[in-house]
C-alpha cells in the first residue's frame, strides 16, 4: 500500500500552507 507516500504528500501540503 502507498499509505506512507500519501502521508508524505499530505505533510508536504501542510508545510507549504504554513510558508
Amino acid at each position: 500500500m502507498e499509505n506512507t507516500f500519501l502521508k508524505f504528500l499530505v505533510t508536504c501540503y501542510f508545510v507549504n500552507l504554513k510558508n
